[in-house]
């Protein structure tokens, strides 16, 4: 169990070069980890680092946030031996201090040693005369020291008076040896005298109470520790404490930021990539729309299966650290959408209407183009419907189209791939057709473009003929001309053409005309022999004119007007 609490702060990266410098701030968002069991600092920082970044440090953008949350007093990342080249100057994780908050008296300085002053030995008492040191420099400290013990400036030294003493003067044998050492250090300030008189042995008063000043000094200076450990107290300053006391922890942690990345989505499969998340992760949980759970023990990708066409999936990749849960990595992403199936196209001279069958899957709409490479002239090319069919107008007659049908299931996101079909509009029949002698043998055929073809590219015309006389035909192909020549024809032959619009399979109604070839003239001469019972009838006019009429008759029955002759009378 750990209370968290996030906080934003930056990171100031120091950048010099020789000839400027520069200072870039990078914001990285920290977790901080409240451990309430009980450790040293050692094993405090050992399980920060194993299950987060490292024991906290303090900052001016953090310790207010720190300090709010505090339950007790806590371990954090500061140490005295690992404070750099000056105590306390470098958290233990290498950041800078840069903001301190010492409990009054603390960090303790070290204290330096005082040096102990050497005396010489104290002279010898012998057993039947007492010697006493005079020490005159220090009357007013034996007057202090036995009034501080509860007399009066009337000493009573003891039960025999003290002789040859000078009035005004009080003796203090128990500074004995204080006077000595200091008499020995200040020879030109004090002496000694040795009385003569022999002395009662006298006895300072004593008591065994301690004065108040001493005891409030002793109990308010703190304590020097060799290689401290910093705890941050429950009201939010510092004090330095043993490093093997047992004390909860603070832990700290970057939010974790990763990249993720999808590639080589399909209509059923997608596979997944993720940055590495750091040091220590047991296991990277991969949870997909909530419904689906893998784990990653090994690897930093997924190639995720079984999935639908057209369809929304969310991902989270969640790091494990400690069986704990670190900040989840999120991505969204549509599965590629299924193409359309059975396209057709029903085709009319200036439309298309186009049709095909739902995919499976999800859609959100289709992307419906018509393009030409025989007609520019498409009003609107591309079109949106979420219907199964569409209707295209507009269009030029005897020219190939394509159209292409695509599945969206989003907007800018990978679409399916096209379902296309082609086809022409139906063709017109060409225009007014003539035809042009040019010898006996050749004429020049042409013909008009057909209505609504106009512009459109490379028309493959089909041009018939036939001489139902000489049972004479052939036929050939032209394209995006309206115009020919046909050669090798009888002389003086009649001809019907009979040109059409070819649009792949379909062919168009034809534009029909008709022509003779020059004729070679040829003069036969025929000779009738009229015998009649009537005088003169065979002379008579009408009887000739008869005569010739029927033979125009019998010879139209038999050539009409497929070649060219003449019937004259002489």
């Amino acid at each position: 169990y750990a209370t968290k609490w996030l906080k934003k702060e930056p990171k100031i990266l120091y950048n010099f070069s020789p000839v400027f410098s520069a200072v870039s701030v990078i914001c990285a968002e920290r977790e901080y980890f409240y451990k309430p069991n009980l450790t040293t600092w050692d094993n405090a920082r050992l399980q920060c680092q194993a299950c987060y970044k490292d024991l906290t440090t303090i900052t001016p953008l953090n310790a207010e946030v720190i300090g709010l949350n505090l339950t007790s007093d806590y371990w954090i990342g500061l140490r005295q031996n690992m404070s750099g080249s000056k105590f306390w100057s470098q958290w233990a994780n290498g950041e800078p201090v840069l903001y301190q908050n010492w409990y009054p008296g603390h960090p303790v300085p070290k204290k330096k040693p005082e040096p102990q002053p050497t005396c010489p030995p104290p002279p010898a008492i012998n057993n039947t005369k007492t010697e006493v040191m005079q020490c005159p420099a220090f009357m007013n400290l034996c007057d202090c020291l036995n009034s501080s013990s509860g007399y009066d400036d009337d000493f009573i030294w003891g039960p025999t008076e003290m002789f040859n003493t000078t009035p005004g003067k009080k003796w203090c044998p128990a500074l004995a040896k204080l006077c000595d050492c200091l008499n020995s250090t200040e020879k030109n300030e004090t002496s000694l005298t040795q009385s003569t008189t022999t002395l009662a042995p006298t006895t300072l008063p004593s008591t065994s109470t301690i004065s108040p000043a001493s005891t409030i000094s002793s109990d308010l200076e703190p304590e020097y520790i060799e290689d401290s450990c910093v705890v941050l107290l429950s009201f939010g300053m510092w004090q330095e404490k043993r490093c093997n006391e047992f004390l909860p922890y603070i832990c700290y942690d970057e939010r974790f930021y990763g990249d993720v990345q999808i590639y080589v989505e399909t209509q059923s499969s997608a596979v997944l990539t993720w940055s590495v998340a750091g040091v220590n992760i047991s296991r990277y949980r991969i949870e997909i729309n909530g419904n689906q759970t893998v784990n990653i023990t090994n690897g930093t990708s997924y190639n995720i299966t079984g999935l639908d066409p057209g369809e929304l999936y969310r991902v989270q990749i969640i790091p494990v650290k400690c069986e704990r849960d670190i900040n989840a990595q999120n991505i969204s992403f549509y599965t590629s959408p299924e193409s359309v199936s059975n396209l057709q196209l029903i085709t009319y001279n200036d439309s298309i209407i186009a049709t095909w069958d739902r995919p499976n899957g999800n859609f959100a709409w289709f992307n419906v183009t018509i393009s030409s490479s025989m007609s520019e002239n498409i009003s609107c090319p591309t079109n949106i419907t979420t219907n199964l069919n569409y209707t295209f107008k507009s269009l030029q007659s005897a020219a190939l189209y394509t159209v292409s049908v695509v599945t969206y299931v989003e907007k800018d996101l990978n679409p399916s791939t096209p379902a296309n079909k082609s086809d022409y509009t139906k063709p017109n029949p060409p225009g007014t057709a003539k035809v042009e002698n040019i010898n006996s043998s050749a004429v020049r055929l042409s013909w008009e473009i057909p209505a609504n073809s106009q512009g459109v590219k490379n028309i493959n015309y089909s041009v018939k003929y036939v001489s139902n006389f000489w049972n004479d035909k052939g036929n050939l192909t032209k394209t995006d001309n309206t115009s020919v020549i046909i050669s090798n024809l009888k002389s003086g032959s009649k001809y019907t053409y009979n040109i059409t619009v070819l649009a792949g399979t379909l062919e168009s109604l034809p534009s029909v005309t008709s022509g003779k070839t020059e004729s070679v003239n040829r003069t036969l001469t025929i000779t009738l022999l009229c015998s009649s019972s009537t005088h003169l009838y065979c002379m008579n006019n009408d009887t000739i004119q008869n005569v010739l009429a029927e033979m125009k008759n019998i010879i139209w029955k038999k050539f009409e007007d497929n070649i060219y002759w003449n019937l004259n009378l002489h």
